[in-house]
């Protein structure tokens, strides 16, 4: 037979061999899953923990997690992605084969949940006379190992309490994991109380600090200066002048360097936001008219806790006055809320148009669907006293509320640099859409990159080309526009300014420093997209159709759709996977081809290799584009060739090569 037959032929056979599951139980696609994969008897125990058809490229995404007597497994959230013709994508399996000694049958001497917070409290040595309070909360688990607290005088908000197994030295162990704002939210811990033995094992700050300090003591902050725009302190009007309208440096719009203030009027996306940003109950009409609503909740946190800026009955936040420098006397408190209000309302409905929605565990007090929890808006701090020039976001899960702290630095003030704002919101974004539990904080994560990136993405302008120097908080860190911002290299393509690759990671390397590398990739991919399908202004333009959407469009699809293939281990080759796999998911193998491009021209090519992703220095890079010659595995997607004889072939190593 002529080798093209036996191509066709095979693809067809492919096709057929394909069965739908779109309709099937998850609970049994699950089952099979576990038993192709030939775990023991016993240890196949799992919950599901979401399962949700992606609306930006149909695919099937199920995420479970491994139990024991239903007490959730920590570190085993694992999943099934599978397109909408019944093909298995990608899984990620996390299960643990061995280990499991431990039963429920020795919970029969457990700790009480009160008291293993009280042993909590005592080892970490807090004070307090009061007592604890129990109160009501919606989970998402609906089980009886989860409870929550009140301690006004020692802690912020709730305490979540949730029984758990770990592996912890060789052996799965029962624990009491709490999670607790300290005073003043300066920590966020995480804290391991053994719940058969009585004792704590482990305390974690879970923030990771955005910082924008001086710490190079050489460095000229002024360096690069350019004239300032000349802003000037106005009084607001005593009479309504515009109808649901925010005084904001609009987006794209990076800070004050880099354009004036402009009134937004109805600037809510009505696929995101149906009835606008101040409803709170799915219902026509606002609710609130100060900075507060359904997606964020906005207010001081310096020396006016809680104050929030009041829009009144036609909901108009203009002629706040403002002032490019902060200070105690001039803080322009009602322009800085009010622009942290309305960057964060823009990067919701944003990241909802690209599937960050209801079903995907976003940010909501009112969800307009029936899927999701709710009742989590973004609580943002502006002005805060919290350790100056830095900035945080705290993302615990589905149906509570996020924390994203904004200090002033430099006499700047960080809710005016809309890069910043986004970032901190990314980060919200990445934990909520990976696979775990939010905790992405590990050696080679990606977490800070796709941060970098969100931020540069939503501030893009029209006239940036691949050569521009992109560059980070240059605001916030009392720079000029064109100042070099809190990283080491520019984001551009010219690789003599930003030579970083895949082999840069290296041993002593912050998280920080890691996401740099993953968004100068990201960056490079950006624009190979756009140098072939053009550059749109609108944010909300996306079809998913290959012949409609812009290069940085398509970037923002399936960098978003790619976060849910992602683990909360994954390195930089995980986050590759994850969007080679939305690439071809969403536009087909003719944009996947760029992707793969573009990765292996940074040395995350197709042979590239992770190692542990918890060290760093173990990685393997890959630039041979010959790698990308095809060649047939069952159990890989995609397929490219400039060849025609190979356009109908599905399946393939690499994807999409």
């Amino acid at each position: 037979m002529h080798k093209s037959k036996k191509l066709l032929l095979f693809a067809f056979l492919l096709g057929v061999l394909v069965c739908p599951v779109q309709a099937q139980d998850a609970k049994n696609l699950i089952s099979q899953h576990l038993n192709n994969s030939n775990f023991e008897k016993g240890v196949g125990e799992f919950v599901v923990l979401r399962d949700v058809v992606s609306p930006t490229s149909n695919v099937r995404h199920i995420y479970f997690q491994q139990t024991l007597g239903g007490i959730p497994v920590m570190g085993t959230e694992s999943s099934l992605h599978f397109s909408k013709d019944g093909k298995l994508l990608k899984s990620n399996n996390s299960f643990l084969k061995e280990g499991l000694e431990q039963s429920p049958r020795s919970l029969k001497s457990m700790v009480a949940p009160e008291d293993a917070l009280k042993g909590i409290m005592k080892e970490m040595g807090y004070v307090s006379m009061a007592p604890f309070s129990e109160i009501e909360w919606q989970t998402a688990s609906k089980n009886d190992y989860e409870v929550y607290y009140k301690h006004p005088s020692l802690f912020e908000r709730e305490i979540s309490l949730s029984l758990n197994y770990v592996v912890w030295e060789g052996k799965t162990v029962p624990i009491w994991r709490a999670n607790f704002f300290e005073k003043n939210y300066e920590y966020y811990w995480d804290a391991w109380f053994h719940a058969t033995e009585g004792r704590l094992l482990k305390t974690e700050d879970l923030i990771t600090y955005c910082s924008f300090g001086n710490e190079e003591e050489d460095l000229n902050y002024h360096n690069n200066l350019y004239d300032i725009p000349d802003y000037s302190t106005s009084e607001r009007n005593s009479e309504a002048i515009c109808e649901n309208c925010y005084e904001v440096f609009t987006l794209p719009t990076e800070s004050p360097l880099h354009g004036n203030r402009a009134v937004a009027e109805y600037p809510h996306n009505p696929l995101a936001s149906p009835f606008g940003w101040h409803d709170t109950d799915g219902v026509a009409g606002h609710d609130l008219e100060t900075t507060s609503g359904n997606n964020v909740i906005a207010i001081e946190a310096g020396d006016r806790y809680g104050y929030q800026a009041y829009g009144g009955s036609s909901l108009d936040f203009s002629g706040f006055p403002f002032s490019i420098e902060y200070s105690q006397s001039n803080q322009s408190e009602d322009a800085s809320i009010t622009n942290a209000f309305y960057t964060a309302n823009i990067a919701h409905d944003v990241f909802y148009t690209f599937g960050f929605d209801e079903s995907a565990t976003n940010f909501q007090n009112y969800n307009y669907t029936d899927q999701g929890l709710g009742k989590d808006p973004v609580e943002i701090q502006v002005q805060s006293m919290i350790r100056p020039c830095n900035a945080f976001m705290v993302t615990p899960r589905d149906g509570r509320s996020p924390t994203l702290v904004l200090n002033t630095c430099n006499d700047r003030d960080g809710s005016f640099d809309n890069l910043v704002v986004i970032h901190e919101y990314g980060h919200g974004v990445s934990s909520r859409m990976t696979i775990g539990d939010g905790n992405l904080l590990y050696k080679e994560s990606p977490t800070e990159g796709w941060s970098d990136w969100f931020g540069l993405m939503l501030t893009m302008q029209e006239e940036d080309t691949a050569f521009t120097n992109r560059t980070i908080a240059t605001y916030l860190r009392g720079q000029s526009a064109n100042g070099s911002g809190i990283r080491e290299y520019p984001y551009t393509v010219d690789t003599e300014l930003n030579p970083l690759v895949f082999e840069s990671l290296e041993e002593g390397m912050g998280i920080h420093e890691v996401g740099t590398v993953w968004a100068t990739i990201l960056w490079d991919m950006t624009w190979r997209l756009i140098d072939v399908y053009g550059y749109d202004s609108d944010l909300y333009s996306f079809t998913g159709d290959v012949n409609e959407d812009a290069g940085n469009t398509m970037a923002m699809a399936i960098v978003v759709e790619g976060l849910r293939y992602t683990t909360s281990l994954s390195g930089l080759v995980g986050a590759r996977d994850g969007i080679v796999i939305a690439a071809q998911s969403i536009y087909g193998p003719e944009v996947q081809c760029l992707v793969w491009e573009a990765f292996t021209s940074r040395g995350l090519g197709v042979l590239a290799d992770s190692g542990s992703t918890i060290v760093l220095g173990d990685e393997a890079p890959s630039y041979d584009f010959s790698e990308l010659e095809p060649r047939f595995d069952l159990s890989l997607v995609g397929l490219c060739s400039s060849s025609a004889e190979l356009n109908f072939i599905s399946g393939g190593f690499p994807a999409g090569g």
